[in-house]
């Protein structure tokens, strides 16, 4: 059997001992509710506050959880790698087959201001081209 374990009043102006009750009964807000196994322990922590809680036991039910379907993978296959030597260099060539395509970041976002300001700077002009003869 469970209990639904409920707080319906204030800890403020209680004796230290109830306070610390009711945290470990998991219970920190007004109206908060706590399902907890029946068993003398837990009784005797609600009995010692019953006058700040609400108690509603309830049944327990016999039905496993339902398990999560797993997802289904395929296996990523490892790079193939050939190795090439020649007697000047060693030459590694790396190949990768993927069957998923991969995706590019997009650019960074910039102002129109900045965009024009980026494309003045890089232009030279002709005062300055005249300036370095």
């Amino acid at each position: 059997m469970k209990l639904h374990v409920k707080l319906v009043r204030s800890t403020i102006k209680r004796v230290e001992k109830q306070k610390r009750i009711v945290a470990a009964l998991g219970l920190r807000k007004m109206n908060q509710v706590k399902i907890h196994d029946d068993n003398p322990v837990i009784r005797g922590m609600i009995y010692k506050v019953r006058h700040l809680v609400e108690v509603i036991e309830v049944p327990e039910v016999d039905t496993e959880p339902v398990a999560k379907p797993k997802k289904v993978t395929e296996p990523v296959t490892p790079p193939v790698v050939e190795v090439t030597e020649t007697t000047e260099t060693k030459e590694v060539t790396e190949t990768v087959e993927t069957t998923e395509p991969v995706e590019t970041p997009a650019p960074p976002k910039r102002s129109k201001k900045k965009a024009e300001a980026e494309a003045e700077s890089s232009v030279p002009t002709e005062e300055t081209t005249e300036d370095k003869e």
